[in-house]
């Protein structure tokens, strides 16, 4: 499980499933699969 922080102040806990060149594929507790911009985010702790 990875914490996902965002530039507009949210937080996700999930499992990252893919990375591509300008985003990620995550999987968390609320949707079968989220993509997220990379631009979007602000931190990661795996």
């Amino acid at each position: 499980m990875s914490i996902i922080k965002m530039f507009n102040g949210e937080e996700v806990t999930c499992d990252i499933l893919e990375e591509r060149a300008s985003e990620l594929v995550i999987h968390d507790g609320s949707h079968p699969c989220r993509i997220i911009q990379k631009r979007e985010i602000f931190s990661i702790d795996l």
